[in-house]
């Protein structure tokens, strides 16, 4: 185990650095935009049973297991486009709206816009003296 890690890092340089963080960012974007959706659950449970079945099968070297899970990769990799089908494609949609990393800005100024108009439209509502609260939102905003 030590002379392989060893080995790896001796095997360093600043090309296979910037691959590695490459990666890594890739990895980060694409758990970033599944944040906050069912697929984040479903791939904690799925990397826990991974590691964990990997981890009794180094431990107490199942020879059978861990074929099975080397071969298994495979199979995952055909798998995972048809599990995460409804995330990829809203992921997709949103990499497919223009500017959607670049301005985050905008977004908040159109909720902002939103929420004068409802709070515009309440008021209105309630100077006519419809809903059950007459005047109840003059002060809002």
């Amino acid at each position: 185990m030590f002379l392989d890690l060893q080995f790896i890092i001796s095997q360093l340089n600043l090309i296979n650095t910037i691959d590695i963080a490459l990666v890594f960012l890739l990895f980060y974007m694409v758990l970033k935009l599944m944040q906050g959706t069912k697929a984040v659950q479903l791939l904690q449970g799925i990397l826990l049973l991974i590691v964990s079945a990997l981890a009794m099968s180094n431990f107490l070297d199942l020879l059978a297991l861990s074929w099975f899970l080397k071969n298994a990769v495979t199979a995952l990799l055909f798998a995972i486009p048809v599990i995460f089908q409804p995330e990829l494609r809203r992921t997709l949609e949103r990499l497919g709206r223009t500017g959607y990393f670049i301005s985050q800005a905008r977004s908040t100024d159109e909720l902002h816009d939103t929420l004068k108009t409802v709070v515009v439209a309440a008021q209105e509502i309630s100077r006519q003296g419809h809903g059950g609260a007459a005047n109840r939102f003059t002060r809002l905003y």
